[in-house]
């Protein structure tokens, strides 16, 4: 990505998706009024479970945006062996911490 799709990102409200997975890169840069996260898996696109360290790492970077006023929303892609429902439920756990405290 270039400065210049970031921009016209930014000039349409677009929100550009931050990707959480090791073969894509991660910019995590802000282009719209909201964030929008795509979970892949930590080790292993679509088959890998977070660990806590990396769930802690996405929680405080959902608490940062939600707390400069952005609507956060994260879509969970990797359930090959169940792991999204489980990894959200603990993503939003962790989130409800930082934001309450």
């Amino acid at each position: 990505m270039t400065e210049a799709v970031y921009g016209l990102l930014r000039e349409r409200g677009a929100a550009l998706a931050c990707v959480s997975a090791s073969r894509f890169p991660d910019p995590e840069v802000l282009t719209g009024d909201f964030a929008y996260l795509w979970m892949h898996g930590e080790e292993s696109a679509y088959s890998s479970k977070y660990s806590h360290a990396a769930l802690m790492r996405w929680s405080q970077a959902v608490a940062e945006r939600a707390a400069a006023g952005r609507d956060v929303f994260v879509y969970y892609n990797d359930d090959a062996h169940g792991c999204a429902v489980e990894d959200a439920r603990a993503l939003r756990g962790l989130v409800a911490e930082l934001c309450s405290g």
